[in-house]
């Protein structure tokens, strides 16, 4: 196979663009696939950590709601004699069998 100068110039050109274009164009696609899985990875991370941060509010803005409800009932003055009349009740329970 006899090329011709022109020829070996022409193949040897095109190579020397060619090739690192490929190896530019693999560097930058790890790259950019590496960075986009770790901006894929903050962004659950941060949603998941804001998802936590409103569950525990909640959980304690309900318990918070129990405890002012169940003191707001304690000192209600139909609750107590409900509560009274009750224990009165079940003490003379075992007395009605």
């Amino acid at each position: 196979m006899n090329l011709t100068i022109k020829t070996r110039l022409v193949l040897l050109g095109t190579c020397l663009a060619f090739i690192p274009t490929l190896i530019v164009g693999f560097i930058l696609s790890t790259n950019a696939l590496k960075e986009g899985s770790d901006s894929l990875r903050d962004s659950a991370q941060s949603r998941l950590t804001a998802i936590s941060d409103l569950t525990s509010e909640s959980i304690t803005n309900y318990f918070s709601f129990i405890r002012d409800q169940a003191t707001s009932f304690a000192s209600d003055v139909s609750v107590i004699e409900a509560s009274r009349a009750f224990s009165q009740a079940f003490s003379n329970y075992p007395e009605q069998f």
